[in-house]
């Protein structure tokens, strides 16, 4: 009796609808079963069933309804288009059927299960920091029509591998925020506001967590490596990098750390972990090794890189004295790495966050204190320092004198600095800033001649006189070697260097020579005016291509060569990636003098060997280490209760 009851509601349905659904949603003629197939089909049950659903094994239905033309009856206001609505539909699709969002400004979010495992790179990155134009305002529009609203879906993974309890708290961004955050592996999900409103940015609503409060900081500095392991570095930082990147203000930096401002300050937690990795680069292995191998270096290295750079997303629309320096130390370390796409994106920031602000200005910014202005001084000759020796390479300028430059760094040791004012260096004790400005007036003399040698290839931007007169540019580079001799003649008996023989006490004893953070700083400046010359040399070649400069080079890469051979090798590795590329920039300039390939000369051969001792006693991590397995990692660095990062 059921059986033929259910035939005849399905006869029925099928009277008033020719098509199943099936058939209709697939757009196909709904065609019956041959005498055959419906024996077949009513041994087994299903003799009401059509061709395409019988072999297709699907049930046939016929459950759409057809709708009449025009506005329903009774649907004069939001009840009767409800009512009319929810009589067309039947009790299992209104079940099976997804509620539709209402026209309001809520995103729905995809349930973190359904999402792809995200990669370490695609960071949290928060897209503005403050309200903006006002919605429905023109600029409100225009900004929505440039930049399309996006929905934040929390990761399923954690940013780092880490050992429990930390390893089943996925990394998710704030709960309470206004930010709107997106990540490259985020789903986009539509906006629901209707056409007619205008676009506005829809505010999110993030699944509440117990830890919010936790990610809203970042992650810790302890989540990354061990607090003994990040003390080390920073001993190793002050020790023999802040000569050369004076970029911190010592006394400053010590309280900061001892009082733990990075549990409170993500950009300086940001500046701890570039300052460490920043330290692995441009150390030798050497001073490492004796606590440290090399596999447990490259994966401290890759955490620290990973991990600076999430923070330096999430603080990027907020300019910050730590953020910069932050953001140049990872530039050299990309540089060191071998990640030149990398290096042109963070060559734009600091020039942004540069111009931002105000390092180029001669005057101090409203409101910064005396140290404040110093360390802007310092980063500002840094980027310049960084950006001239990138230039020699042939990569575009992107700081020019002529949009301005402060003054020079006060050349007194950090110790006599404070945020009231600055004490003279004593009398007898020459201080690193001392080496560190001289270097700074090198490098501005080879900018000025990298700028003149590029005007004059290109037969624009030159002075008038210049571009009429050689013998101008010529007289111009005699005075530019003629500043280059008074730097070098102008330091003081620290950053000197002994030749010949040795010097004796008043005993007649043999006074031993003294290196220390002034033997670092020789090597760089001794390299550096090496370069300066080779480029004013060039510049002169280029104005008269028939004077040969090459008994002239030869003769400087001899004299400079007796120079940094008799620094200890550890010495000239502590300058790091501007060391390794200077050295290679003279070494393809002595090979380019060479008529024939074969034929190398004695010059280049022996700063071929300073590259080579260099660039051994560097932490250069390849591929291969990098990506290092998880258990081997661990295995390798027991003193690091964090698992290695994949």
């Amino acid at each position: 009796m059921a059986s033929s009851s259910r035939a005849s509601s399905s006869s029925i349905a099928a009277a008033a609808n020719p098509s199943c659904d099936r058939c209709r949603s697939r757009k196909v003629r709904c065609t019956p079963l041959t005498e055959a197939e419906l024996v077949d089909a009513r041994k087994r049950g299903v003799g009401n069933r059509c061709k395409g659903c019988y072999k297709a094994d699907k049930e046939c239905t016929h459950d759409y309804v057809h709708k009449k033309p025009g506005r329903p009856v009774g649907s004069g206001g939001s009840g009767g288009r409800t009512s009319a609505r929810r009589a067309s539909r039947t009790p299992a699709a209104a079940a099976e059927r997804t509620a539709v969002p209402s026209t309001t400004t809520t995103t729905t979010l995809l349930a973190p299960s359904v999402l792809p495992d995200l990669a370490v790179d695609d960071a949290l990155l928060p897209h503005a920091n403050g309200t903006g134009p006002a919605e429905g305002s023109i600029f409100g529009s225009a900004r929505n029509a440039l930049y399309p609203t996006y929905s934040f879906t929390p990761l399923s993974a954690p940013l780092f591998e880490t050992a429990a309890p930390l390893s089943s708290v996925p990394l998710l961004p704030p709960a309470q925020s206004s930010l709107d955050y997106t990540s490259v592996g985020t789903p986009l999900l539509p906006s629901t506001t209707p056409a007619s409103d205008p676009p506005s940015a829809p505010p999110l609503e993030l699944p509440l967590t117990p830890t919010d409060t936790e990610y809203e900081k970042g992650l810790r500095l302890e989540d990354a490596l061990s607090w003994t392991d990040a003390s080390f570095f920073f001993k190793m930082y002050l020790t023999c990098q802040h000569c050369l990147v004076p970029l911190i203000h010592k006394p400053t930096f010590s309280q900061d750390v001892l009082k733990r401002r990075d549990l409170e300050d993500e950009a300086f937690r940001g500046l701890l972990y570039s300052i460490i990795a920043f330290t692995i680069c441009q150390c030798p292995m050497s001073n490492m090794t004796g606590a440290y191998d090399r596999p447990h270096l490259v994966v401290i290295l890759h955490r620290c890189v990973k991990a600076a750079e999430a923070i330096r997303h999430r603080q990027r629309l907020n300019p910050s004295l730590p953020l910069i320096t932050s953001t140049i130390l990872d530039w050299i370390t990309a540089q060191a790495v071998g990640k030149p796409q990398v290096c042109d994106l963070l060559v734009a920031e600091t020039t942004r966050l540069a111009h931002a602000l105000g390092l180029n200005e001669s005057s101090p910014r409203p409101g910064c204190n005396v140290v404040e202005v110093e360390l802007s001084r310092r980063i500002y000759w840094t980027i310049y320092a960084k950006d001239k020796t990138d230039a020699m390479s042939g990569r575009p300028i992107i700081l020019h004198d002529f949009e301005g430059v402060p003054p020079y760094p006060l050349e007194t040791d950090d110790e006599y600095i404070t945020t009231e004012g600055a004490l003279s260096q004593p009398k007898g004790k020459t201080s690193t800033l001392v080496g560190y400005v001289a270097i700074m007036r090198v490098f501005q003399v080879l900018a000025h001649t990298i700028n003149r040698q590029r005007a004059w290839a290109n037969k624009s931007s030159l002075d008038p006189d210049e571009q009429r007169d050689p013998s101008a540019l010529r007289r111009w580079i005699g005075t530019a070697q003629g500043r280059l001799r008074e730097v070098i003649d102008g330091l003081p008996p620290a950053l000197r260097l002994r030749f010949g023989a040795s010097e004796v006490d008043s005993n007649g004893e043999e006074v031993p020579q003294q290196y220390g953070d002034f033997g670092i700083q020789q090597a760089n400046i001794t390299i550096t005016a090496l370069c300066a010359e080779f480029a004013l040399l060039d510049l002169r070649a280029s104005i008269c291509p028939d004077e040969d400069t090459r008994l002239e080079k030869e003769e400087m890469a001899t004299k400079a060569y007796e120079t940094l051979s008799s620094i200890p090798v550890e010495l000239l590795a502590s300058n790091g990636e501007s060391m390794r590329g200077k050295v290679l920039r003279i070494i393809l300039t002595l090979l380019s003098m060479t008529t024939e390939p074969v034929n190398f000369s004695q010059n280049a051969w022996e700063w071929w060997n300073i590259y080579s001792k260099v660039q051994f006693l560097q932490v250069i991590p390849d591929d291969a280490m990098t990506l290092l397995d998880n258990h081997q990692a661990a295995s390798q660095a027991q003193r690091s209760p964090v698992s290695a990062m994949s």
